[in-house]
């Protein structure tokens, strides 16, 4: 059904041109009318028609300053001018309200039908038009929340991300040069009589992220990634032309509304991590610091890096380079360089955290899943028990260091060693367990 707006001072025009259509386009186009300007002004705006016949010279408001003011309402409405008129002032004003026919008085019926067709036409091109693009931003919506994901593995974990940004800027419609990372802590609260969930605090992860991800994009423009075990990575852009100050303070507001919105709904401790702004390029460095703020909070809360203690040189950083390392060699499958890499990432982690195994083996677990997550992406087969979902409980059962390395370690082979078959054409490998 469609609808259309007759306006006109004569009453036999719009009984003529109503008659035409009625009887042309029955049960087709539903026919309302108007004496003047303002009643044609008023009507539309309840009626809603799709196609206006506008006559130009009518009393009180005309019909020029009529459809400006439709047009205000109704950005879509097709409007057809009638006039007894041919005058070049006339033709110089259609063009600018992107009127789309001009008949001249008086009108054949032929003329009248013609007209309505070719609207009829542009409405339901439009139409389609209008529902493709809703289609497209559904599948859009969907697979964002994918695409915001591999943003993050990409930045934080490969070196080749550089090379991606362009496409990401595209896909994801960045149009600043730059942003910070927030990092965000859960952890269960020492209170807490729940001890059933050994890698981080009792709730429930898949009702948390979406409730996460609906605060953080109706507070501000950001990309946000899934749980590394306990740990949710956003990405917030912002124009490296801003006074870093005020970016500082904008940040720190976002992260304190959400955290006192996590705060009730979580039932965990939230630590709340913020990096400085940088390049696309550079956003790596961000994310170092904002885990950097995240690691030095003793309680819940935000911190912001520039606020962040003053590290002793005798502490050593978590080696994140070498991580990246080892994690874009396994993508390339080169099984040397990654265990030369995990050692490298060993010897800093039981030099640093000699008395707390358990810091030992949670840093190394998370470290595991984002192989697991790599070879997930080359369709790598996990173990058995993995599948069954015990991977995460036998490796916290681990308490010799030297087990919890070899562990590792063949882990990294086997997915470093079927990437390359992959890669090679193979994909069928084989499985192991620890």
């Amino acid at each position: 059904m469609y609808k259309l707006l007759i306006a006109d001072d004569e009453q036999i025009v719009l009984d003529s041109i109503k008659f035409i259509i009625e009887k042309n386009f029955l049960y087709m186009v539903e026919v309302g009318t108007a004496r003047s300007g303002r009643e044609a002004i008023e009507k539309a705006e309840i009626f809603k028609p799709d196609i206006i016949f506008m006559d130009i010279m009518m009393p009180g408001i005309n019909g020029f300053e009529a459809i400006k003011e439709i047009r205000s309402r109704l950005n879509d409405v097709l409007i057809i001018i009638l006039t007894a008129y041919e005058r070049f002032d006339y033709a110089r004003e259609v063009i600018k309200l992107g009127i789309t026919e001009y008949l001249l008085k008086p009108v054949s019926r032929e003329k009248i039908v013609e007209t309505v067709r070719k609207s009829i036409r542009i409405i339901n091109c439009n139409r389609e038009k209008r529902k493709e693009e809703l289609v497209l931003k559904e599948k859009l919506k969907s697979v964002s929340p994918i695409l915001e994901n591999s943003f993050f593995y990409s930045l934080l974990f490969f070196d080749g991300y550089s090379l991606e940004v362009d496409s990401y800027r595209d896909i994801l419609e960045l149009s600043e040069e730059g942003g910070y990372i927030l990092t965000i802590k859960f952890r269960k609260k020492k209170n807490d009589a729940i001890t059933g969930n050994k890698t981080g605090p009792g709730i429930n992860w898949q009702t948390i992220h979406p409730y996460l991800r609906n605060i953080f994009k109706g507070k501000c423009k950001c990309l946000i990634g899934t749980f590394v075990l306990n740990k949710v990575f956003v990405f917030i852009p912002a124009s490296m032309e801003k006074d870093e100050l005020d970016i500082r303070h904008e940040a720190i507001n976002i992260a304190e509304y959400v955290y006192n919105l996590l705060a009730e709904k979580a039932g965990a401790d939230i630590f709340i991590g913020i990096g400085t702004v940088y390049n696309l390029h550079d956003l790596s460095k961000s994310y170092e610091e904002s885990l950097k703020a995240v690691n030095c909070m003793t309680e819940s809360g935000v911190m912001h890096i520039k606020d962040a203690p003053v590290k002793n040189d005798s502490q050593l950083e978590y080696p994140h380079a070498k991580e990246k390392l080892l994690l874009y060699k396994a993508a390339s499958g080169d099984t040397q360089e990654c265990i030369q890499a995990f050692n490298q990432i060993c010897d800093c982690l039981f030099k640093e955290y000699v008395s707390s195994f358990h810091i030992i083996k949670k840093k190394l677990l998370e470290l595991m899943i984002l192989i697991r997550r790599l070879g997930c992406n080359y369709k790598i087969e996990d173990e058995e028990y993995f599948i069954k979902g015990d991977y995460i409980e036998e490796f916290l059962r681990i308490e010799d260091p030297n087990e919890l390395k070899a562990c590792c370690r063949k882990r990294i082979e086997y997915v470093a060693q079927n990437t390359k078959k992959f890669v090679e054409g193979c994909n069928t490998p084989s499985t192991f367990s620890c």
